[in-house]
């Protein structure tokens, strides 16, 4: 076994299924990956309430490392899931967490959220005050890969879009050319 787990943090509308072909190739390779579904997405979205929000989220990582007793992981945050692995490091602040990976996410900052970190955060703002309104919470967009069980792609909290996370990362990001 390698030294480092890795924990695996879905985006906002998936869970731990996303991550599946992922494990084949790490597995032989001697990696202790430990995928999680977050509150209230995916197959654990019968617990989507309003109170599930980026701070439900961040715990839900923090109680995973906690359970399987895991040391020096490397955390790996897939879009929405960078945030939750941000937050959930600036929170540990302990050998816990020994390397934190952004797979198709951008790298927040202390106090910035997803809908000031991305181009499209506007329209996240509307789809949330339509989603209040009417009273659901359906995802932003159509996933366009195939055929997925209809549990797979799952109505996501209002609430995490809009939150700032607190971390513990220098104040200079990364900016594209």
């Amino acid at each position: 076994m390698t030294d480092t787990p890795l924990v695996l943090i879905p985006g906002a509308q998936h869970g731990a299924w996303c991550w599946r072909k992922m494990l084949r190739p790490l597995r032989p390779l001697g990696y202790e990956a430990h995928p999680i579904t977050l509150t209230g997405l995916s197959e654990r979205s019968h617990l989507l309430t309003a109170d599930v929000d980026l701070n439900t989220h961040i715990t839900d990582v923090f109680r995973l490392i906690e359970a399987e007793e895991l040391i020096g992981v490397t955390l790996v945050g897939h879009s929405y899931g960078g945030l939750v692995a941000a937050g959930a490091t600036a929170r540990l602040r302990h050998p816990a967490v020994r390397r934190l990976v952004y797979l198709d996410s951008p790298i927040p900052l202390d106090g910035d959220s997803i809908m000031t970190m991305t181009p499209f955060g506007e329209q996240l703002r509307r789809c949330a005050r339509r989603s209040t309104e009417s009273g659901s919470s359906r995802p932003v967009t159509r996933p366009p890969w195939g055929s997925i069980s209809p549990w797979a792609v799952s109505p996501r909290p209002h609430a995490p879009p809009m939150e700032p996370v607190s971390t513990a990362r220098p104040s200079a990001r990364p900016r594209a050319p």
